[in-house]
């Protein structure tokens, strides 16, 4: 009888485990099809290049690791809404967006959002001035556009590190831990169309990165 409850229980316990590692499975797969990484080896400087698009949709939500600043006035860009590859960094057509990080003169950071009729000087909303993130190494930011029916996104910005976010977790990216969190773009007929995202850093010698994990899953 001991010998039987002995090879029952051990028979529960592989149950057990199969299904641990059969959910494990499941969670990875999920992962995989709402997440991909494009690693920024080899890059090169000033190239409007394509992000690796997630099996599950269109990328919304990008995080960029590994960010270093040697020197003022290098910046790194994402680009959302384009069926083809960029033209230039300042033009946009309706529906164009571009997250826009990194370090200007002073030295003070930058990041903000761009659209066919938004810039930032500093002081806008869709912008943060402060802190100087760039200040210190390996920085990792993360992004999220937010489409609205009929109308200009919400775009939201974290830092990891600053107001207890951290990119790499989602708990706790909420819009009161974004550094931006705006969706008040005055052409509201900007409505944006997920589609193929796109990457460019200014000049590599002034600020580089490791990798951008670009993922279809909403943090809202």
């Amino acid at each position: 009888m001991r010998k039987e409850k002995i090879t029952l229980l051990m028979a529960l316990c592989v149950v057990v485990f199969m299904a641990a590692q059969c959910a494990q499975a499941d969670d990875t797969a999920a992962l995989k099809a709402t997440e991909c990484t494009t690693e920024l080896t080899g890059y090169s400087t000033g190239t409007y290049q394509a992000l690796c698009s997630p099996e599950a949709g269109a990328g919304r939500f990008f995080v960029v690791q590994g960010l270093n600043s040697a020197a003022v006035n290098g910046f790194a860009y994402i680009f959302v809404g384009y069926t083809s590859t960029p033209a230039s960094a300042s033009s946009f057509a309706a529906g164009q967006y571009a997250m826009i990080t990194g370090r200007s003169n002073g030295p003070v950071s930058f990041s903000y959002f761009r659209n066919a009729t938004a810039t930032y000087s500093g002081t806008e909303a869709n912008g943060s001035a402060t802190p100087d993130i760039y200040a210190s190494s390996n920085v990792e930011v993360c992004a999220e556009f937010v489409p609205a029916t009929g109308s200009a996104p919400r775009v939201i910005f974290w830092v990891t590190g600053q107001n207890g976010a951290n990119c790499a977790s989602r708990t706790n990216l909420t819009q009161a831990t974004a550094l931006v969190n705006y969706a008040g773009f005055s052409d509201t007929t900007n409505a944006l169309t997920l589609g193929q995202a796109y990457y460019r850093f200014n000049n590599t010698a002034l600020l580089s990165g490791t990798k951008i994990i670009v993922s279809s899953k909403s943090n809202f």
